[in-house]
């Protein structure tokens, strides 16, 4: 799809402020209002925005991140559909993207604790175990989430970011789980259809909301692009290191590259990955090429694979 340079200023500005109003944003991009709202309507109707979604902290929802990474062997396309309609189904599951690479599929769970955790994979493996040539696992204990910087014509701009680390500890009530639960399905949900839902007036949930924000439960609220239509793809990174105190150097390097936008920290199979989005195979190559020139001597190896179809995302 041909996107315009404008249109990417306004995927830009709705990164991380895709709650915004309407006047707030078009005041940024120094567009009319109704222009602006025209054109982003124009967006999601080409399909190149497919919703919008809250990032969040999910330790302040007292969940611990767990990674798993597989590939497939003597799996047949219908044992496939079977395992990704369980997979889909689980409350436990937030995240599934189908990868081509060095594994076949990736999911998170977001759980209370181990017990729970170990609970749901015993059970999966149960089922679908004999189909996994190769299964790994990670705890995810330090998690960055970066604006698409490369979607500005900005020569020097300083990305945004917001991350989670450190122990689950469980600051939200019920109905503020709910608030977040609707902004993960629309994350520019009017307030007063928020209220109706929830039994609260659109005053409770605007303070509601600010508190979220504040304790730090509430990151950012972003589009969900279609990378395909965009012309990029969408490699997720996965490295192990010689030595840990590189971990520092290889994140500054990943804060300030327009087309890393998220970079996480491991416990297990490896210590950090990076999501890199590029707008071909050979500009993927060249950013992987700079990481080892740069930090070769930290790194022991790396797996990387092509994310082609995200086919969950929810808290």
């Amino acid at each position: 799809m041909k996107v315009e340079k404008s249109d990417r200023e306004i995927l830009f500005a709705l990164d991380f402020h895709a709650r915004d109003s309407m006047l707030e944003i078009a005041k940024k991009l120094r567009m009319g209002e109704d222009t602006l709202s025209y054109r982003i309507k124009r967006l999601e109707r080409l399909g190149l925005i497919t919703k919008y979604y809250l990032v969040p902290d999910t330790t302040k929802l007292g969940l611990v991140s767990y990674k798993i990474m597989l590939k497939y062997q003597n799996i047949t396309p219908q044992v496939e559909k079977e395992l990704l309609k369980h997979l889909a189904q689980a409350e436990e599951v937030g995240w599934i993207v189908k990868t081509d690479g060095y594994y076949d599929l990736m999911f998170i769970s977001w759980v209370k604790n181990e017990f729970i955790f170990d609970s749901f994979l015993s059970k999966f493996l149960e089922q679908f175990s004999e189909f996994f040539y190769i299964r790994d696992m990670v705890i995810i204990t330090e998690n960055h989430a970066c604006q698409r910087a490369y979607l500005s014509s900005k020569k020097e701009i300083e990305k945004k970011e917001v991350y989670y680390a450190g122990e689950p500890k469980n600051l939200c009530d019920e109905k503020d789980r709910k608030i977040i639960g609707i902004l993960m399905a629309n994350a520019r949900e009017p307030s007063v259809k928020m209220a109706q839902k929830l039994g609260l007036t659109p005053e409770a949930i605007s303070y509601r909301i600010k508190k979220l924000k504040k304790i730090g439960a509430i990151g950012a609220f972003r589009p969900r692009i279609d990378l395909g239509k965009l012309g990029y793809q969408y490699y997720n990174v996965l490295f192990r290191l010689k030595k840990t105190s590189v971990i520092p150097k290889m994140f500054a390097f990943a804060r300030q590259h327009p087309n890393v936008t998220y970079f996480v920290r491991y416990l297990g199979t490896y210590d950090i990955g990076f999501d890199i989005e590029v707008d071909s195979p050979a500009k993927f190559r060249e950013v992987i090429n700079d990481i080892v020139e740069r930090f070769g001597y930290g790194i022991i190896n790396y797996n990387h694979v092509l994310i082609y179809d995200e086919l969950k995302i929810t808290y």
